[in-house]
């Protein structure tokens, strides 16, 4: 799927990630209000895609990543007038019939990007080239200088497919010149993967990371030497030095380190504190960004990345104000070159999110701590008018490139 988003923006076409289906209704439902007319699908998910092609008009090819088709599958996807092909022959016709780019400008649309972890379809929200570019080139901003992206950097993600996040954190590895390293996928191997690979920045969930912690306790957590070790380094760490020398890197947290892949020096995810940031969709992923010096117990996510300015609005249902002392609170509202474009084909819900001024409604509730820090603390109730059917109508800047 990477190669094919890359392929995707090289030809200004725009990407539609499908990720974590729980049924055919929420593909039927994607697929027919974008008009998808090429599909890339692993062979695991074939089965439920031509299950569903007779509610699918709009689909003409299927490219699958699967190295086997069988000759039932054919007469199906052929009953439906709809090509299916192997990825690998896709590659191998592309590589001898090589076209010209079209750059895309940064208005132009790159993805519209649907959760499907729920039981109903969510808004599409469309990010251009430009909000894409702006989370980027912000967060790597946001890192010490000595610790920023570069050449010799490894990066793993275990977001998921056509996450946001991971989908601007590969390009910024990869314009660097760095290596990308793709996981087996299955969280029971995330500490295979990475001892395997020795990546040095590694991307994940808060949940996976949780496990991973989990884990990794479970067997070093008891020992006598790792708790003394591991008090030792917090307090060189909270002191504001960052150290892979120090005598208790080496006699208390070497294995551990090992079990990480032995070269990881940078953990990116969302909410806990690694290198935290808080990240909405709708703004491309990055929101706030948590300074990696930053080893306090405060459970805040960083100031504004260099991408947008936020502020709070008064929330009477919460009783949250800005005015609250010591700590300013309300909904959390986004603005800057990161805000998506808008929700597709969903006008009444994008103007319900952006208002007037550009700002982004969030629905998140949040304080401000007095470093300018952020602290999410809840989320409120969303208007009933976010959460319309799907629409015929949209906005003139909602169409995709065919």
């Amino acid at each position: 799927s990477f190669i094919a988003q890359q392929a995707f923006y090289r030809y200004s076409f725009v990407a539609v990630p499908i990720h974590e289906l729980r049924n055919n209704g929420l593909l039927i439902e994607v697929v027919n209000q974008t008009k998808l007319k090429a599909i890339l699908i692993s062979d695991k998910a074939l089965p439920l895609l031509l299950e569903s092609l007779q509610d699918c008009t709009s689909v003409k090819t299927i490219i699958t990543t699967g190295i086997y088709i069988s000759k039932a599958q054919e007469e199906l996807a052929q009953k439906h007038g709809v090509k299916i092909l192997k990825f690998g022959s896709v590659e191998y016709d592309g590589s001898h019939q090589i076209l010209d780019p079209v750059t895309p400008d940064p208005e132009d649309l790159a993805m519209i990007n649907y959760s499907t972890k729920s039981k109903s379809l969510s808004k599409g929200v469309m990010l251009t080239h430009g909000n894409l570019v702006a989370a980027m080139t912000a967060f790597n901003a946001s890192l010490p200088f000595a610790k920023r992206i570069n050449s010799k950097d490894r990066f793993i993600s275990h977001f998921s497919n056509g996450d946001v996040i991971s989908v601007w954190l590969s390009s910024a590895v990869l314009l660097e010149g760095g290596s990308l390293i793709f996981p087996s996928g299955l969280m029971k191997n995330v500490l295979y993967d990475v001892q395997a690979t020795h990546p040095t920045i590694f991307a994940s969930t808060p949940v996976i990371l949780e496990k991973t912690h989990e884990a990794l306790h479970a067997t070093y957590g008891k020992g006598s030497l790792f708790q003394k070790a591991f008090v030792a380094k917090k307090a060189i760490l909270q002191s504001g030095r960052i150290t892979q020398t120090s005598l208790w890197d080496f006699i208390g947290l070497g294995e551990l380190r090992s079990r990480l892949g032995g070269k990881t020096r940078l953990m990116v995810t969302t909410w806990i504190p690694v290198v935290s940031v808080y990240g909405r969709t709708e703004a491309s992923g990055l929101v706030t960004c948590r300074n990696m010096l930053d080893y306090s117990t405060v459970p805040y996510l960083g100031g504004p990345a260099g991408c947008n300015e936020i502020k709070l609005k008064d929330d009477a249902q919460s009783g949250y104000a800005c005015t609250d002392e010591p700590l300013p609170r309300g909904e959390v509202l986004i603005r800057g070159p990161n805000v998506m474009r808008g929700y597709f084909k969903k006008p009444s819900a994008t103007s319900t999110a952006i208002d007037q001024d550009g700002w982004l409604h969030t629905f998140d509730l949040g304080g401000l701590h007095a470093n300018g820090a952020l602290e999410i603390l809840g989320t409120m109730k969303k208007p009933k008018s976010t959460l319309g059917v799907v629409g015929s109508a949209s906005p003139s800047s909602g169409d995709v490139k065919e």
